[in-house]
């Protein structure tokens, strides 16, 4: 009988172990909680509520930390955090609102769509949004500057599928048009590339083949060839003036500034000429062999200024005044870069063959 009451009391003993075990357990976790939701009424920021949310999705405190996230948005006037928390939340509706007159104080509409996509003030957004693009681009004072253009194309792309996007397509059109048609009354490279700096390249229409119109126009006279040439002042300007004029009488001057071009930019070295014999005539010659897979044009710029462009593997020999030369050579690819170097032909035969040699580093 004894030892029946032993195992009873055993027995009880195990059960109330058992107990306090799980309520240790609980008190514990209980008081981890609650911890976590101390730590965070002492923040002031809304990141405290985001942790404990995390590790308690369904804890003792949510309520309570829905109002606090909220609480501390309406503060800082920004109500993303609440948002991304509490999607579903009980102030949902109220962040709606306040958020919409907020940005409309503002003008920060594409924060409401951002965080409000489908909210209920979305139409109201983009009515505003428009007539906020429809003053700038047709303004009363009738001046729209470059900014306003971009702006509403801006616009237009981020609602482009939205009936904000089909309402601003119309206006853009228009206002291109309206640009377009000024470009075509003064009908010159400067405004028809004004037209293209102002309007996006989706409302542009011919503007590419108007601009080439009047360049092929420029350029079909020496005079005006030349004027242009030196204004944008380049190696291809040069070049494509002495493709149209190769006989042009600003030809010398044109090699001359070319040569001087590529000196004055990064360049390799060119390599040196072989002599092959004296002459004692007034003039040198020069045999040259294109060993490369490209069109090579060569720039002789001294007594006398000359310009050669051979296919791949072709030479020819040309005669040059005796005298110091500032010499270049380029190729019809970007990815290889112009050589340049002087020589001094002193009455005599000489050769040169031009190869590209790749370096891999």
């Amino acid at each position: 009988m004894s030892r029946f009451s032993d195992s009873g009391c055993f027995a009880q003993i195990i059960v109330i172990a058992i107990f306090l075990g799980i309520f240790g357990i609980y008190n514990a976790c209980e008081n981890s909680e609650w911890m976590m939701m101390r730590e965070a009424r002492k923040s002031s920021d809304a990141s405290s509520y985001s942790r404990y949310l995390k590790k308690y999705p369904h804890g003792r405190y949510i309520k309570e930390a829905e109002d606090s996230v909220f609480s501390i948005c309406c503060r800082k006037r920004k109500f993303d955090d609440y948002i991304n928390m509490f999607s579903q939340g009980r102030y949902i509706q109220s962040t709606d609102d306040t958020l919409f007159v907020i940005c409309k104080q503002k003008g920060l509409f594409d924060e409401y769509n951002e965080l409000f996509p489908n909210g209920k003030h979305i139409n109201e957004v983009y009515d505003c949004l428009f007539q906020k693009h429809c003053d700038n681009l047709f303004p009363t004072d009738g001046h729209t500057d470059t900014y306003a253009i971009k702006s509403a194309y801006s616009t237009y792309q981020k609602y482009k599928n939205t009936s904000l996007g089909d309402r601003l397509k119309p206006i853009l059109d228009k206002k291109a048009t309206e640009e377009y048609n000024n470009a075509r009354k003064v009908n010159s490279i400067a405004k028809w590339t004004e037209f293209k700096n102002i309007v996006p390249y989706e409302f542009q229409k011919d503007a590419d083949a108007r601009i080439k119109k009047l360049d092929d126009l420029l350029w079909a006279n020496e005079s005006t060839a030349w004027k242009r040439a030196t204004e944008i002042n380049t190696q291809e300007s040069y070049g494509k003036y002495l493709d149209k004029h190769p006989k042009g009488i600003h030809r010398k001057q044109a090699i001359d500034n070319q040569v001087a071009l590529i000196i004055g930019s990064e360049h390799g070295r060119m390599p040196q000429m072989d002599r092959n014999y004296y002459t004692g005539y007034s003039y040198s010659t020069i045999d040259v062999y294109n060993n490369t897979q490209y069109h090579l044009t060569l720039l002789y710029s001294g007594k006398e200024s000359k310009r050669i462009v051979l296919a791949p593997q072709r030479s020819q020999t040309i005669s040059l005044t005796n005298g110091t030369y500032r010499v270049a050579a380029s190729v019809n690819a970007s990815n290889v870069r112009s050589y340049a170097g002087t020589e001094t032909l002193n009455a005599s035969s000489y050769s040169v063959s031009y190869y590209i040699q790749t370096y891999r580093y």
